[in-house]
This record gives structure tokens, C-alpha cells and sequence, in this order.
């Protein structure tokens, strides 16, 4: 069974990671996918898995390099054209809808899957039409809708429960104090060693925490599981951790034998149900339960994200030097979706050495470079680094050194106008905003002004500016992204234009 999953792999999505790993373990080289998701593979270095959310522990850097099937572009629209696939999947409906236009127009709609893993509970309506939605917030019955939920990798969950020393485990969810393990062992063995650790619901009520507790032989607190709806964490055994829940609450000690039950219950019952095998499993099985489709033609969205911009820009350059410098921030992938002349050469850098490896491996074209080195380009493409570059002015220098006077300069920064960027970045949620990559440098901070006024003092003077990435999750919401004077507002990320002025 052949199947594309198509997600960006820009950064860490538990939803989306915990069914590709599942579905690779499942399946292994019959998953193809758009991009290599560089994190989940043994190649990501222990140095770097610390940048990652949740530092890298338990779902990443797990899978063998050798199921990895990443294909070309082009390889990829002519299989979706003759129906080479049986399932197409998109790993996060919010993240990234490639070639949605094409799938729209070969498959049907019971072979077309969207995975809604956003922590609210409001859905898309118009991807209900579209394929299967699979939705991890489900708070209610929906026709149409069908939940799910994270996993667990197999490998994670201990084979008896480990010798206990405390009652309560030392990490508590949203006290930061309370999180001092930066190696996944040390982390584990915290939860291994205590009898109870307490866990509820966040931003979501799924949590790949509820899931690390109950693997590593330990029972789970859940102090709000009573509320939990019917159809949320469907395979969670929420009636036994209720009863953790009371009777813990109550005082009431359980015995060592009973304990020994529970826990031995809960590791069996993670091992059947929790697992991300399992979570491909069902997933795969309600597809195949679906014998009705429909075909449902869209039209493509690509005008307003930044590869479509920066295509623009190749196309109406004037190649000299036959040269482009793509510098981003673990958003390599993108230059595989970059359209220019096999005679242009591209050099390409990431701050994440494993994204620049592993892609590596994927893309087979002469005229693609990973690496620094460039010379003199004719277009230089500086995705998300600036915002968090501690030496601005290095790495400006840098630019300038690169160029020539007939250079193009692309740069694409979070806009931070738009109220959700905000407060995701108060929040430590946007981008790397959570992660040391900007924790260590001062994250810098650009309005649409503040960044044309920047940019000049390096002698820049700006082409074009355009504002995308709209967040379309609400009626509302999709109604201001249609209103121009709003627009501003709504979009989570600028892209600019700009060349050097010469007087």
C-alpha cells in the first residue's frame, strides 16, 4: 500500500510526528513523503535534539535513515496524476496543503486525509467536504469528523514497572522549575521511580506527557480527567485513571498489590492502544472502512505563501553570477520546492547541521549545494534567521559581502503586528521562540516600519512587501483576511523585496 503524507517538516508537530512515525514503522519505504522530516530519523545529532520542542525526547531521532523516502518534485505530481498512491495524507492541515490543487482534482474524497492536531476545538468545515478530517480536540459528535489522538513509539515503554523510591514524581506540567532533565533518560527515570505523577489538560487535552507517564510504569494524576469528552484521547483509559484520580485524591493508599495491577494493566493497555503503530493502524482502518468518495476540484492557494513570492522573484532576476544563497532557520525544505534554471547553482545553509545532512541525502542535483560558501549571487534568500541572529550586524555584513549591485535580497521575518505571533511569543510558542536557538541571542523584534527603516540603513531600498501564512481557523477570522485593510493585521509572517541602493 503506497501512501504520500505531506507536511512541511519545518519543526516538531506532535500530531503530525506521532502518525508519520507510526505509519514509517508500519509501512516503512511504502510512506513517501514531500519533505524529510529530518528530526524524526537516528541522523539528528544528541547536540541539536535539544533545540527541538520537548528537547528532542521521545518521538525524535528514533526512526532508521534507511525507510526515509523522499521524492522529487516533479516525481511526486506525476505519481498524484496516475493515481500511484492509495491514500493521500496531510500531516497538519494548518501547516501545509501541497498539491492540494492536483489530489483534488485525481482523488476522491474518501482517499484524501487531513489531520487536524491545532489545540482548539473549532473546525474547518470546508476540509470536511474536501477528504477525511481526522481531528485531535474533538469536544463533540461531528459527522463527518473522526478524533485522534497522539501515540507513543513502542520502543519507549519499559517491559515491567521499575523498583519505586518516592511517591510523587519531581516534574509538575506548567511549573518550570520543575524542569531541570535535559537528557530523556534522566527525565524517564524520574517518572520510573515514583509511584504518581501529576498531569492534566493545557492548551489541549491531549499530551504526550499523559502517554510518558503511564510507559514508564508510573500512574498518572490526571487531576481534570472527569472532564475529558467522550470523544477526545478515544484510546485513553479514561475510567481507570479516573479512579486513580479518586482514590488518590481521597487519601486512600492503594496496596501493592493493587498498585502492581493497575500499572501492569495501564503498561499493557499502552502497548495495544497508545502506541503510534496503533494510531497508523486506526487511522488506516477507518480509511479503509470509508467506501464512499467524491471528487472535489479546488483551486491552488500558493499566491499567498513565500515560496510563490520568492518563484516570482527568480523568474523576473536577471541571472550574472548564475548564483543563489538560500540561509534558513530548519526551513531547508523549502528550496526544493524553489523553481529556477538547471544552470543556476544553489547554495544552501540551515542553522540545524542535521536538516542540512539529511536533505543531503534527498535531493540528487548537480547545481544544488548544501553549504556556506557561495561567492557573488544574484539572489540571496534570508528565511527566519534574521529575528533570531544575536550579531545582526555580522550577519547583515554578510549579506552585503554576497551581493552585487544588481543583487536581489529576499527576507521573510514573523510580523509581529499580528496579535497571535504576539502572544505566542509571550507565551515562548512561536517558531524557535520556546526553543535555546533563541534563548541564547536576544529574539529581534521587526514591525513592517521598523524592518523597511533597518533595512535602509544598510543601504537597502524595498521592491515589494507582502504579508501571508493567514490564519484561517474561524468565521471571523476568514472573514478579515478577505477585507484589505485587515490583512495587515492577520498575516503571521512579511516577505520582502529589496536591492542594494547605489547613489
Amino acid at each position: 500500500m503506497k501512501i504520500l503524507f505531506i507536511s512541511s517538516g519545518k519543526q516538531p508537530d506532535y500530531q503530525c510526528d506521532c502518525l508519520y512515525h507510526g505509519l514509517k514503522t508500519k509501512y516503512g519505504r511504502d510512506v513517501e513523503a514531500t519533505s524529510d522530516m529530518w528530526f524524526m530519523y537516528d541522523t539528528l545529532t544528541t547536540a541539536e535534539s535539544v533545540f527541538l520542542y520537548g528537547k528532542g525526547f521521545t518521538l525524535y531521532g528514533l526512526l532508521n535513515s534507511n525507510i526515509k523516502n523522499v521524492q522529487e518534485i516533479s516525481s511526486i505530481k506525476e505519481k498524484i496524476r496516475t493515481r500511484y498512491y492509495k491514500y493521500i495524507i496531510y500531516g497538519s492541515l494548518t501547516r501545509d496543503l501541497s498539491f492540494l490543487d492536483i489530489v483534488s482534482e485525481v482523488y476522491k474524497s474518501n482517499e484524501i486525509v487531513f489531520v487536524d492536531g491545532e489545540d482548539i476545538t473549532s473546525i474547518d468545515e470546508n476540509f470536511v467536504r474536501l477528504g477525511v478530517y481526522f481531528k485531535r480536540e474533538l469536544d463533540k459528535v461531528i459527522k463527518g469528523v473522526y478524533p485522534i489522538s497522539f501515540g507513543i513509539p513502542a520502543e519507549k515503554i519499559v517491559s515491567d514497572i521499575p523498583q519505586k523510591s518516592r511517591a510523587w514524581a519531581l516534574n509538575y506540567p506548567g511549573k518550570l522549575a520543575t524542569y531541570i532533565y535535559n537528557e530523556e533518560s534522566t527525565y524517564y527515570s524520574d517518572y520510573q521511580s515514583s509511584k504518581y505523577a501529576v498531569t492534566f489538560r493545557k492548551a489541549g487535552w491531549d499530551c504526550l506527557r499523559h502517554y510518558e507517564i503511564i510507559a514508564n510504569g508510573c500512574l498518572p494524576y490526571f487531576t481534570d480527567i472527569a472532564c475529558c469528552p467522550e470523544t477526545c484521547m478515544i484510546n485513553f483509559p479514561k475510567e481507570i485513571i479516573k479512579e486513580i484520580f479518586l482514590k488518590v485524591s481521597n487519601n486512600e493508599e492503594f496496596t501493592e498489590e493493587k498498585y502492581n495491577e493497575l500499572t501492569h494493566f495501564l503498561l499493557a493497555h499502552c502497548r495495544k492502544y497508545l502506541t503510534t503503530e496503533a494510531l497508523a493502524g486506526y487511522l488506516v482502518d477507518t480509511l479503509n472502512g470509508i467506501k464512499d468518495g467524491r471528487l472535489n476540484k479546488v483551486q491552488a492557494s500558493s499566491h499567498s505563501d513565500d515560496i510563490y513570492f520568492i518563484n516570482k522573484v527568480l523568474k523576473s532576476k536577471e541571472f550574472i553570477h548564475q548564483n543563489i544563497k538560500y540561509s534558513g532557520t530548519s526551513s531547508i525544505q523549502k528550496i526544493r520546492f524553489l523553481d529556477f534554471d538547471d544552470r543556476i547553482k544553489l547554495y544552501a545553509e540551515d542553522q540545524f547541521v542535521s536538516a542540512q545532512k539529511s536533505l543531503g541525502n534527498v535531493i540528487d542535483k548537480p547545481n544544488v549545494f548544501i553549504t556556506e560558501e557561495a561567492g557573488c549571487v544574484d539572489v540571496f534568500i534570508s528565511d527566519m534567521v534574521l529575528p533570531y541572529e544575536s550579531d545582526v550586524h555580522s550577519y547583515m555584513l554578510k549579506i552585503l559581502n554576497s551581493i552585487s549591485a544588481k543583487s536581489h535580497v529576499v527576507f521573510i521575518i514573523p510580523n509581529y503586528l499580528n496579535y497571535s505571533t504576539v502572544l505566542n511569543l509571550k507565551k515562548g510558542d512561536f517558531k524557535f521562540g520556546r526553543l535555546e536557538i533563541c534563548k541564547k541571542p536576544q529574539v529581534n523584534f521587526y514591525s513592517k516600519k521598523t524592518i523597511i527603516q533597518f533595512l535602509k540603513a544598510y543601504g537597502f531600498t524595498v521592491l515589494s512587501l507582502n504579508e501571508y501564512e493567514f490564519d484561517n481557523k474561524s468565521v471571523i477570522k476568514r472573514w478579515l483576511n478577505k477585507r484589505q485593510m485587515f490583512k495587515p493585521l492577520m498575516s503571521k509572517k512579511i516577505i520582502i523585496e529589496a536591492v542594494q541602493k547605489y547613489e
